[in-house]
C-alpha cells in the first residue's frame, strides 16, 4: 500500500512538475511576448520622437519664414502707403500746375487779342488791353513784365511794317522804273 501511495504521489508530483514546467514555459513565453512588445513600444517611441523633433525643427523654419514674410509685407505696406501719399501730393500738384496752366494761357490769348488790337490801330498798347474773356467794354491790367514783353512785341511788329512799307515802296519804284513808266 505504501508503494501505491508513494506511486500515487510520484504520478501527482510528476503531473504537478509537468503542469508546473507547462507554467513556467507559457510565462517565459509571455514574458518574451511582453518584451517583445516593450521593445517595439520602445522603437516606435524612439520613432515618435524623431518625427518630433523634425517637426519642430520644420516648425520652427516655418516660423522664421513667416515672420520674414510679415516684415516685407509690413515694409512693402509701409512703402505702399507713402507712395499713395505722394500720389496724393502730385495729383494736389498737377492740379495747381492745370491752374495755373489755364491762367497762362487765358493770359496768352488776351496777349494774342492786345496784339490783334495793336495790329489793327497800328499804336502802341497802353497798360490797360480788352480781353477776349472779359465781356464788352472790360478791362485788364497786365503785369508789368507782360507789358514790356507786349510793347517789345509791339515794337518790332511796327517795325516790321514801317520796313514792309519801305520795301514795297522801293520794290513799287523799282517795277516803275522797269516798266520805265514813272
Amino acid at each position: 500500500r505504501r508503494l501505491e501511495e508513494a506511486k500515487k504521489q510520484v504520478q501527482n508530483l510528476k503531473q504537478q512538475l509537468h503542469k508546473d514546467r507547462q507554467n513556467a514555459q507559457k510565462e517565459n513565453e509571455s514574458y518574451e511576448v511582453v518584451i517583445s512588445q516593450r521593445n517595439e513600444l520602445r522603437q516606435k517611441i524612439e520613432g515618435l520622437r524623431e518625427s518630433n523633433n523634425l517637426r519642430f525643427e520644420e516648425l520652427r523654419e516655418t516660423n522664421a519664414e513667416l515672420s520674414s514674410l510679415q516684415a516685407s509685407s509690413y515694409l512693402t505696406r509701409k512703402d505702399l502707403d507713402q507712395a499713395r501719399k505722394d500720389m496724393a501730393t502730385m495729383n494736389v500738384q498737377l492740379k495747381e500746375s492745370n491752374t495755373k496752366v489755364l491762367i497762362l494761357s487765358k493770359r496768352v490769348n488776351d496777349l494774342q487779342d492786345a496784339l490783334g488790337l495793336m495790329s489793327s490801330e497800328g499804336s502802341r498798347i497802353s497798360s490797360k488791353v480788352v480781353s477776349r474773356n472779359a465781356p464788352q467794354g472790360a478791362n485788364l491790367e497786365l503785369p508789368n513784365e507782360l507789358e514790356m514783353e507786349l510793347n517789345v512785341i509791339t515794337s518790332r511788329v511796327s517795325s516790321k511794317k514801317k520796313k514792309k512799307a519801305e520795301d514795297s515802296a522801293h520794290f513799287g519804284h523799282e517795277r516803275s522804273m522797269v516798266d520805265g513808266r514813272r
